[in-house]
């Protein structure tokens, strides 16, 4: 009967929601924006993330077009749960979870240092870093400021969009693993530079993991925020005691590749962190009662959905060019009399 109703509901031109016949129940399935509605959010954030800088950084201070920025995404998100009559606060998973659960996201921020610094250091011998080019303004304000702007931000709002929105609306068709990868390359390609796109993309597998375990954003952007805490701390450490003393506290910063012992250093610590992320995502989907999503999370199918619509297309080409306009630029900076 009710595949009965599926189809004459397709004949009828009525659909089902993202759709798709949900094969494959996941928690949280039913409480999520549809795909299309997620990949419009999507777009919209991305758009404002490049025009609205542009418009704005010369009339206002540029944390101001921030600010407005993700106001527009907020707003829109609200506007689309209105519109498919969906709690906002279970549309993206402001669900709480265990204080284990809590107490582990710490562990696997520590985890993330020597597994995200040895990609980092290996993506740092092909690509110009787009960091040390804007460190003084990223960086140049008070400690608090630095926080806000640099960690709390940024980790409440991409783990809103990213995880909250479009993990979620992909999970909810059933495509687990593709849930998870397509919103890590999503995340990577968000911060538009080469070098910061491969370890953000393998962080936004361990973050989009947990989402998957936890059945909440609010693990992910804790440790979100913890692991961009570490940098302003490393560099309110670097500004104020000098690059030395900051090497020796944050050991994962800087790979000496003349030097084989800080390579077995490198490569030994990324795999033990590898080890302690897989315990700790192990743990917390134990602690909420998940543990055979993790498994899910490895495993193909789970539905036949198409992620893919038009507003995700465009937004991938969108990131893709920002991406490699703002790479290009940084390999040419001197040439062209660039400064960031």
């Amino acid at each position: 009967m009710h595949r009965y109703n599926y189809w004459k509901g397709m004949l009828m031109n009525e659909g089902y929601p993202n759709d798709t016949l949900q094969e494959t129940p996941v928690p949280g399935g039913a409480s999520a924006l549809s795909v299309r509605s997620a990949n419009r959010l999507l777009l919209i954030t991305v758009l404002a993330l490049n025009i609205v800088p542009a418009v704005l950084d010369r009339i206002i201070p540029s944390d101001w077009s921030t600010v407005i920025m993700y106001a527009i995404m907020f707003l829109s998100a609200a506007l689309m749960c209105r519109k498919e009559q969906i709690s906002f606060g279970k549309a993206f998973r402001f669900r709480n979870v265990h204080g284990k659960t809590l107490l582990l996201c710490a562990v696997i921020t520590l985890a993330l240092q020597p597994v995200a610094g040895f990609i980092a250091n290996l993506t740092d011998l092909l690509f110009p870093s787009l960091l040390d080019a804007v460190e003084d303004d990223l960086y140049g304000h008070t400690f608090l400021i630095n926080l806000v702007t640099v960690a709390v931000i940024p980790g409440f709002c991409e783990e809103f969009l990213l995880r909250g929105n479009a993990a979620n609306a992909y999970r909810s068709t059933g495509r687990i693993r593709a849930a998870v990868l397509l919103s890590s390359l999503m995340f990577g390609l968000l911060h538009e530079n080469a070098t910061q796109f491969f370890y953000a993309f393998v962080i936004g597998i361990v973050l989009g993991l947990l989402f998957m375990v936890t059945d909440s954003i609010w693990p992910g952007i804790l440790v979100h925020f913890l692991n961009n805490a570490l940098s302003v701390v490393e560099m309110q450490i670097q500004h104020r005691y000098g690059e030395a003393l900051s090497n020796r506290i944050f050991v994962f910063s800087e790979m000496n590749f003349h030097d084989a012992k800080s390579c077995i250093f490198y490569i030994v610590s990324f795999v033990i962190g590898l080890a302690v992320l897989w315990w700790c995502l192990r743990g917390a989907a134990r602690s909420e009662g998940q543990e055979e999503m993790l498994d899910r999370c490895f495993k193909a199918g789970g539905g036949t959905a198409r992620l893919r619509t038009p507003a995700l297309v465009i937004t991938f080409f969108v990131l893709l060019l920002a991406t490699v306009t703002v790479t290009g630029m940084l390999f040419f900076a001197d040439d062209l009399g660039l400064t960031f």
